[in-house]
């Protein structure tokens, strides 16, 4: 392999994926030779992953749904995520205008000054195909709104995950990014 591509399927013993990113393996620090290969987070991304580092063993578990787990995701931080009247300290909504279709997201009061990346699932509309969401809230921003392209029009949109740990945006009010692929809320 010499560039990236995306793969319709992959398959390693019973789990499977889809729309997987491939790259070249460019790791140095092993005989080439000794490696096969490596899967990346995406791959992943449907499955509780544990480890057994003295048996060298991964155990994989499909996850459930997203949506019913998201009050277990979100407190893993404690307080480095302040409790708020909202999942993620966020509200997320989106709106057909006569200039198209418009995300909007709004902090909770009691996340003022906390740096946030909120994870939006996205369930599209009958026939249409919608990637996930990742919003970008640095602590001096309250309120992200703007466009997005028609596939979002008549979706839904739920709050999945939150973290501490923002990713940088250009300039300081934040931004959207899209998932590579297109998922449901229940974050497959």
């Amino acid at each position: 392999m010499t560039k990236v591509g995306v793969a319709d399927r992959v398959a390693l013993g019973g789990a499977k994926a889809s729309h997987v990113r491939m790259a070249p393996y460019i790791d140095k620090r092993f005989a080439i030779g000794k490696v096969d290969g490596a899967l990346g987070l995406d791959f992943f991304q449907g499955y509780v992953v544990h480890a057994s580092w003295s048996t060298g063993t991964f155990y994989l578990k499909p996850r459930g749904d997203a949506a019913a787990t998201v009050t277990a995701r979100m407190g893993r931080w404690g307080a480095a995520v302040p409790a708020c009247a909202h999942p993620g300290c966020v509200t997320a909504s989106l709106a057909t205008t006569p200039g198209g279709v418009r995300l909007d997201i709004v902090r909770d009061p009691e996340a003022a000054h906390h740096a946030l990346e909120v994870r939006i699932g996205v369930t599209p509309a009958p026939g249409k195909s919608a990637p996930a969401l990742v919003v970008e809230l640095p602590a001096n921003v309250d309120k992200i709104s703007g466009g997005v392209s028609e596939a979002y029009d008549g979706a839904k949109v739920m709050v999945l995950d939150v973290s501490p740990f923002t990713r940088p945006c250009v300039g300081d009010t934040g931004c959207v990014f899209q998932f590579a692929s297109a998922s449901a809320s229940s974050g497959s």
